[in-house]
């Protein structure tokens, strides 16, 4: 008990509330009601006679204001000011709330209920004082009055934390807990095991963490197989350990669902017990990202050791379900298995995703007879679902939708929408995270439920999850940065029937402070000042500054390494010299810095700030805006966001120079690395013209594609080209990969920026 008293006083630190209206999230109904409560001296919390579910929260309570050091209070089943009622008809987690003079009443027919209405009446609070558990001085708390009547739109709303490829200790996993509980997440789903790590203690197989939770050294940067840290990583939970954090989040209404991989992403396993490999060659526990080949192979000795592990797994965590992944597991080593292959015959199963299905529903009939319930990634619906099992849906929603119509329960965790590891705003400004993007507006934008299922099928959607992977996510400040405040955008996808997104930004600046004072340093990547060039005329380029805030101000200065620039506000697009320097940061009224201070050099050309058209351009790397060739911005070779890259057809783009010039030069700059599978284009052809019908060939030429694992800048330059209007450029694609490369499964793409015509 002494634990939950110093953690929850560590949760609900200062912040300033006052209304209904400022609750993430929102509620399904809540009214402001004239004046509010003022707690007294020792208050009493009158409680239901005998009742142990309302006794756990008015506790919680309790503690949370003898920590900011507010007076004595008391329970009592006698009278009281403040109320707990009893109500069986409201579902599980439901609630009421009201405040008004004469008191509070909180009603519910479950713990979750009373612990959700408790968290609403937390940011009611107008008093910072109330969440000082540090000064200790005397103050009155003060509740604003109002009545709230709520429930969750989805049983299920989750967070996965990745401890795998990086490992997060007791306290941060905690600290994490608690703010999920915040913000009514009830489910918190812990990936333990990996190709790059073992981290659950499993007494039976001590070489679990004695071998598979070390791996020798990381890989440095995006997916690079070239360069390493050169540093041992290890770390592991303790079976006591995992003990002490399960019930810890049972106090918070969280049921911690633990993943155990199989049968891919489990090569940290078969470092430990090589035996579980189709070939039992000794390996190394992975010190790569990405997809590994060598999974586990269906063996009598491989099921009888998932029966051993996933035995003192469930005497850990009694939660109902029990997650064993089942997604991204190459067949080759099964192709290859004389084993397998006779195994399929003797199961007449009819290839090798059937066999995986096997493989499934053997862990699921072992689960079930345990009394849990099996839930994997949506791959498991590949080769036939078992009976029982339950779809967690990450390659979109088509896996749910399919699985909702063949009527398995689904838990929606899209990557397009609950990747948390995913950059927020422009990835050139982001810290290192996975290569996609996906900002605060799309995260709140996602509806679970899919408008193609039909209205009995929609029951089979139980909830949402945000998952956050951890491969470039090194430790609690960059997962605090990662998690929030998309996580607050989740939860609300998860609770809230009615959402309005202005209305939630509206709040989250309230809750902004909530997360710094639970020293959060949550992304404000929101705000941050996007960046556009056009050109007006002929050598007349105009910078325009813009936040999605519209309420906010910019500064901005064009001093180079000031340590005390001279700040301008933004009113009109700024004019561009050939080469300029911009910093900028957005602020609010009152001049409080709201978003990340950025920066960019622009070197203009003739063709800068004018639009282009370009075949298989990738949302993800597009020069940091929609003109990345154009944009006077030179891709950087340690920031790969800087480049436009064109997917894997063939580069074929154009531009209209709006009137005939006479340049001294035509520079197309492309990356090469070698590692990323990012190659030269093997012929590229410029052509320009002056009516854009008649072409002439100014440059025609075979790229040579040399073997270099390293990073560099291969620029083409065409001199003299003469007078012409409109550019065109060609480049045939590499194409599929060859042995010398790291993914033989991908073709090669072309990066290229920027287009300088001078």
């Amino acid at each position: 008990m002494r634990v939950l008293i110093i953690t929850l006083a560590t949760l609900f630190t200062n912040f300033v509330y006052g209304q209904t209206n400022n609750i993430i999230p929102k509620p399904a109904f809540a009214d402001d009601l004239p004046g509010g409560f003022t707690l007294r001296e020792s208050e009493v919390i009158r409680l239901e006679p005998g009742d142990s579910l309302q006794r756990a929260v008015a506790t919680q309570f309790l503690h949370r204001l003898a920590a900011s050091g507010f007076g004595s209070m008391r329970v009592s089943n006698q009278n009281g000011r403040i109320i707990f009622t009893k109500d069986s008809s409201l579902p599980p987690e439901a609630y009421r709330l009201r405040v008004d003079p004469s008191g509070i009443e909180l009603t519910a027919s479950s713990f979750g209920g009373y612990f959700y209405a408790l968290q609403s009446l937390w940011q009611l609070s107008s008093d910072l004082r109330l969440y000082d558990s540090v000064s200790r001085k005397k103050y009155t708390p003060f509740f604003k009055s109002c009545s709230i009547s709520d429930q969750p739109r989805f049983g299920y709303r989750g967070i996965m934390l990745d401890a795998a490829r990086h490992f997060f200790p007791v306290w941060y996993v905690k600290k994490l807990l608690r703010v999920m509980s915040f913000y009514k997440y009830n489910r918190f789903h812990w990936h333990l095991t990996d190709d790059q790590g073992w981290r659950i203690e499993i007494k039976k197989y001590p070489l679990l963490t004695a071998v598979g939770a070390t791996r020798k050294e990381t890989a440095k940067g995006y997916y690079s197989f070239h360069e390493f840290d050169g540093q041992p990583y290890s770390g592991y939970y303790t079976q006591e350990q995992i003990r002490e954090v399960v019930a810890y989040a049972k106090q918070l209404n969280i049921e911690v669902i633990p993943e155990i991989e199989m049968p891919g992403h489990s090569l940290a396993a078969i470092a430990a017990y090589p035996a579980l490999s189709c070939d039992p060659s000794p390996t190394e526990v992975k010190t790569t990202w990405g997809v590994e080949t060598n999974i586990l192979c269906p063996t009598k000795y491989t099921f009888r050791f998932l029966e051993d592990v996933l035995t003192e797994v469930m005497a850990l965590f009694p939660s109902r379900y029990i997650h064993v992944g089942g997604d991204e597991a190459p067949k080759l080593a099964w192709q290859k298995s004389a084993f397998c292959q006779s195994l399929i015959k003797e199961k007449g199963l009819k290839d090798e995703h059937e066999l995986q299905s096997y493989f499934i529903k053997h862990i699921d009939s072992f689960l079930t007879s345990k009394g849990r319930r099996l839930i994997g990634w949506d791959e498991i619906l590949e080769g036939g679902l078992s009976a029982g099992a339950t779809v967690m849906s990450w390659r979109g929603t088509k896996g749910g939708i399919e699985a909702a119509k063949m009527k398995h329960d689904v838990i929606m965790s899209p990557y397009t929408y609950c990747y948390l590891d995913y950059a927020q705003g422009y990835m050139m400004d982001e810290p290192l995270s996975y290569r996609d993007m996906l900002p605060l507006d799309s995260v709140y934008a996602f509806d679970p439920v899919p408008a193609t299922l039909a209205p009995d099928e929609r029951r089979f959607i139980k909830g949402v999850q945000g998952n956050l992977w951890s491969e470039y996510v090194s430790g609690p400040t960059a997962a605090d940065y990662q998690l929030f405040p998309r996580a607050l955008a989740l939860a609300e996808n998860g609770w809230s029937e009615q959402k309005s997104y202005p209305d939630f930004l509206r709040r989250l600046k309230y809750h902004f402070g909530v997360l710094a004072k639970q020293g959060i340093k949550a992304s404000t990547a929101y705000y941050d000042v996007q960046y556009e060039v056009k050109r007006r005329s002929m050598g007349k380029y105009f910078l325009s500054l813009k936040s999605k805030d519209s309420s906010l101000l910019i500064r901005y200065s064009d001093q180079v390494n000031a340590k005390s620039p001279q700040w301008q506000y933004y009113k009109s697009p700024i004019a561009l010299s050939e080469n300029s320097f911009i910093q900028v940061q957005p602020v609010s009224n009152s001049g409080a810095i709201m978003g990340k201070l950025t920066s960019r050099v622009f070197e203009t050309s003739l063709l800068t700030g004018l639009p282009y058209q370009a075949e298989d351009v990738s949302k993800r790397y597009n020069g940091g805006s929609d003109y990345g060739l154009t944009n006077g911005i030179r891709g950087q070779i340690d920031n790969e966001f800087t480049w436009v890259a064109i997917g894997t057809d063939n580069l074929q783009f154009s531009i209209d120079a709006r009137e005939q010039i006479s340049p001294e030069q035509i520079q197309i700059n492309f990356l090469k690395w070698q590692s990323g599978g990012i190659l030269l284009p093997t012929q590229l052809k410029i052509e320009v013209s002056a009516d854009g019908k008649t072409y002439r060939t100014v440059y025609l030429a075979p790229l040579e594609n040399r073997l270099y694992p390293a990073k560099y800048i291969y620029t083409v330059s065409v001199d003299n080209p003469g007078t012409f209007r409109y550019l065109k450029v060609f480049g045939k694609n590499y194409g599929k990969l060859d042995t010398n490369y790291y993914n033989q499964s991908n073709r090669s793409s072309i990066w290229l920026d920027e287009v300088f015509v001078k």
